[in-house]
C-alpha cells in the first residue's frame, strides 16, 4: 500500500498539465461521435457501443474495443479532459504498483523492484500515453491487465499449483488484456512458456495451453462471429513486412531514443 501511494505521489507531477488537458485530447473524431451519441440519447449511445464492439468505429479490424468502451463510458458520464487525465494518472500509478509486484514474484529484492516501478512512472516512453489518453488508452489498459496476469501466473508457477480459481483469474486477465490493445497479443502468447522456463516449473504445459487456448479461442470467436470488419486485410495492412520498412522503423526508434537522451542536436 505504501509503495502504491509513493508511486501515486510521483505520478502526481503530471497533474501540472491539468490546465492543458483539453489540448491533449487528440482524437477529436472520437469526441465528436461521443458528443453526438450523448446528445441523441440512450438508443444512439448503445448503437455506438455496439459499433465499437464490432470493429466498425474506425472501419478496420481491431481487438481493442474494451479500451474504447472505457473512454466512451467516462465521456458519457460527463468526465472532462481534466478528469480523464486524473483517471489515467491513477491508472499509471496502478501499473507501476503491478510491475513492482511482478518483479518481486520473479525474485527481485524489494528495493530493485520498487525502483523498477518508479522508473516506469517517470520514463518518457511509458508516460507519453497519459498526455494523449483518449486515443492511447490502448497502450495503458493492456499493460495493466497483462501485468496482473503475469503476477497471477508467477504465483501459480512458484507454488506449482494451478487450480480452478487461479485458472479463472488468469483467463480473466488474459481476456481483459487481449481486448484492450492489439500490441499486447505477442506477450500474451509468449508469457506462459517463458515464465514457466524461468521458474523451471512442471506446470509449463498446463499454463501454456491455458493461455494459448484462451487467447486463440477468444480471438477466433471475435474475428469470426462478432467483428464486422475483415481481419485479414487489416492485419496485412498493419503488419506488412519488408526489409526497407524494418530498417526505417529501426532508424526511427534509434533517432527517438537518441533525442530522449538530451544529447542529440
Amino acid at each position: 500500500m505504501r509503495a502504491a501511494l509513493l508511486y501515486l505521489l510521483l505520478a502526481s507531477v503530471y497533474l501540472f498539465f491539468l490546465p492543458h488537458a483539453e489540448f491533449m485530447v487528440d482524437d477529436w473524431n472520437s469526441v465528436a461521435q461521443f458528443e453526438a451519441a450523448r446528445e441523441a440519447g440512450a438508443r444512439q449511445q448503445v448503437e455506438l457501443a455496439i459499433k465499437m464492439l464490432q470493429s466498425k468505429f474506425h472501419g478496420l479490424f481491431r481487438l481493442y474495443w474494451l479500451s474504447h468502451w472505457i473512454g466512451y463510458l467516462l465521456w458519457l458520464a460527463g468526465a472532462s479532459p481534466a478528469v480523464m487525465l486524473v483517471v489515467f494518472v491513477v491508472v499509471h500509478a496502478g501499473v507501476a504498483t503491478a510491475l513492482r509486484s511482478v518483479a518481486e514474484r520473479l525474485g527481485l529484492a524489494p528495493g530493485p523492484a520498487f525502483l523498477a516501478g518508479a522508473i516506469f512512472v517517470l520514463l518518457p516512453t511509458t508516460h507519453t500515453p497519459l498526455f494523449w489518453n483518449l486515443s492511447c488508452s490502448i497502450f495503458i489498459w493492456p499493460t495493466l491487465w497483462f501485468l496482473l496476469y503475469l503476477r497471477a501466473l508467477a504465483g501459480s508457477l512458484r507454488a506449482e499449483k494451478l487450480d480452478r480459481k487461479a485458472a479463472l483469474e488468469q483467463m480473466a486477465f488474459l481476456l481483459l488484456a487481449l481486448f484492450s490493445g492489439d500490441a499486447v497479443f505477442g506477450l500474451l502468447v509468449a508469457a506462459a512458456p517463458l515464465a514457466a522456463w524461468y521458474f523451471r516449473s512442471r506446470l509449463w504445459l498446463r499454463a501454456t495451453l491455458l493461455a494459448w487456448g484462451t487467447v486463440g479461442a477468444a480471438t477466433a470467436v471475435y474475428a469470426l462471429l462478432i467483428s464486422k470488419a475483415p481481419p485479414v486485410a487489416a492485419v496485412a495492412l498493419r503488419f506488412e513486412f519488408s526489409p526497407a520498412r524494418a530498417l526505417m522503423h529501426l532508424d526511427s526508434i534509434y533517432t527517438t531514443y537518441r533525442k530522449l537522451t538530451g544529447f542529440a542536436e
